[in-house]
């Protein structure tokens, strides 16, 4: 399961050089605005992400979040901002699916992208005892 957003959503304009501002100080404040609006657009696409996954965790009998996926490794263009996995009961697949397809349709209006792989088999979940190694 991923989200990513679409590639330019917040990239700043290649025409923004010192030389397009009509001065240094309207340039260093368009240049901030653009990190404010970056920032704001990493915030909203982060917390879409926490509610994508709180709908689904809901479904589940376990989850686990993985490290975003690299976009070279994937071949996804955007930022990954969820990469989870979530057991569920194989009666519960339907359900769970059908959810993941709701939350597909809706997402493009958040600037997201959620795709739904699987099932694979639970390695997620394997030797998930959290008590430490003994040397």
């Amino acid at each position: 399961m991923g989200t990513a957003r679409p590639p330019g959503a917040a990239a700043a304009s290649r025409e923004d050089t010192p030389r397009a501002a009509a001065s240094g100080r309207d340039y260093l404040r368009r240049r901030a605005a653009e990190r404010h609006a970056a920032r704001e657009g990493a915030r909203r696409e982060d917390e879409v992400a926490r509610g994508i996954h709180t709908t689904l965790a809901a479904l589940a009998q376990e989850t686990r979040l993985h490290p975003p996926q690299n976009p070279r490794l994937s071949g996804q263009a955007g930022r990954n901002v969820l990469n989870a996995a979530y057991l569920v009961r194989r009666e519960d697949g339907p359900r769970f699916t059908s959810a993941v397809a709701r939350l597909a349709e809706r997402a493009p209006r958040d600037g997201m992208r959620v795709d739904l792989t699987g099932p694979w088999a639970p390695y997620s979940f394997a030797g998930t005892d959290s008590s430490p190694e003994s040397p």
